[in-house]
């Protein structure tokens, strides 16, 4: 027999909640470069990377950052597109102090006060699809590749890499690395600027006379870096302005200053916040779609598609095939509450190679004092030879 509660909770009510305020509430700024798209495909064999390379799936360790080597192997041609799926839970004494709500106030407003915070959390596990569709977005633009957590071919746990740049062609043609940090005012950022946009151009074959039509992303700390060069505020001088999109705009630029981060890490005192724009990095995109966000619809899903088939435990989401699923327990009484999901990003044909990116150079300083420059992880000294005495023997 259906809890009392289940009458508001459902995934009917659920889903119409999350319709509601989706667009206003829960934006990601990189969706319209890659729409959801639902689809039947379920295997990552049919996307391509650059130049209609394969993308390659390796089991790799985060915190070092390499593939591990020598150890468990992934199946590419049968792997499937990755699943998210969480969960929360309603627990008995939740349940106990809802329930007197509702017969207390009946059909009022208020006897659903108890649930706002679950409503909350369902939100926020909704929106779990979205900011894992994000950070593919954003990963893709500036690194060609990403890193998520799904079942391996042992049927464990582990963390796999997609990179859409095995070959590192697109590294060697469409990534511009900055000639200083741009902490400086007087680093010539606008050189750095003018040579991704030339190297932009190249790869989008626009002609000497031509219109660039770009997108330029960055987060508002590279941002305020950038209006704070002294060559940009020599030009702004020149030209009379105080707008420095200006620079821009007569370059045939639009520009997206975008600050949504994600939440890296669950629970504990201090939240760790990261940007799906790193600091630093400008991404120059044509400006329109890229590409699509690719929905794998479920067996259940695509079976209640068929059947016209509806259920009081079971409904998905029209945008992105997501199912939420609720389920009673009794002794003690407990609703859970799970949403699935299987995103995946894909390029249109052509468009990952029209894409380029500027990334920063990390300057700083050795024991001796000798300034040094990050490029890529690797260290290169850039101070004149440093005469070192030798030490008597």
């Amino acid at each position: 027999m259906a809890h009392p509660v289940a009458r508001y909770w459902n995934p009917t009510n659920l889903l119409a909640i999350w319709r509601g305020v989706r667009d206003s509430n829960y934006n990601k700024l990189l969706a319209p470069f890659f729409p959801y798209k639902r689809t039947v495909e379920e295997k990552v064999r049919t996307i391509k990377g650059y130049k209609n390379t394969n993308v390659i799936l390796n089991l790799c360790d985060p915190d070092a950052k390499r593939t591990i080597r020598g150890a468990r192997k992934l199946s590419f041609q049968d792997y499937e597109i990755p699943e998210f799926s969480e969960g929360i839970k309603i627990y008995a004494s939740e349940l106990r102090e809802i329930s007197r709500f509702v017969d207390q106030y009946g059909h009022l407003p208020e006897s659903l006060d108890c649930l706002d915070q679950k409503y909350i959390d369902y939100l926020e596990l909704m929106n779990g699809v979205g900011t894992n569709a994000e950070y593919f977005r954003a990963e893709l633009l500036q690194y060609g590749k990403f890193q998520f957590r799904n079942r391996t071919d042992d049927g464990t746990f582990g963390m796999i890499q997609a990179d859409f740049d095995a070959d590192k062609e697109w590294a060697n043609h469409n990534v511009y690395q900055a000639q200083a940090d741009w902490e400086d005012p007087a680093d010539d950022i606008l050189a750095d600027v003018d040579n991704l946009i030339e190297m932009f151009a190249l790869q989008n074959d626009v002609q000497n006379d031509g219109k660039i039509n770009g997108l330029m992303i960055m987060n508002s700390v590279t941002w305020a870096r950038m209006k704070k060069s002294e060559a940009l505020q020599e030009w702004l001088w020149n030209m009379r302005s105080t707008d420095p999109m200006s620079y821009f705009r007569n370059l045939g630029l639009s520009l997206m200053i975008d600050n949504q981060g994600f939440q890296s890490q669950l629970g504990g005192e201090h939240v760790s916040q990261t940007k799906f724009i790193r600091d630093g990095n400008v991404c120059l995109i044509p400006n329109m779609r890229l590409g699509n966000i690719i929905c794998s619809e479920s067996d259940l899903f695509r079976g209640m598609m068929r059947n016209q088939a509806k259920r009081p435990d079971v409904d998905y989401d029209d945008q992105t095939g997501t199912v939420v699923r609720t389920v009673e327990s009794t002794d003690p009484d407990t609703i859970k509450t799970t949403i699935e999901a299987h995103i995946f990003p894909a390029f249109d044909k052509g468009m990952f190679e029209r894409c380029c990116v500027l990334h920063p150079t990390h300057k700083t300083t050795r024991v001796d004092n000798t300034p040094v420059l990050k490029v890529n992880g690797d260290v290169q000294i850039t101070a004149d030879t440093v005469n070192v005495t030798p030490s008597e023997p």
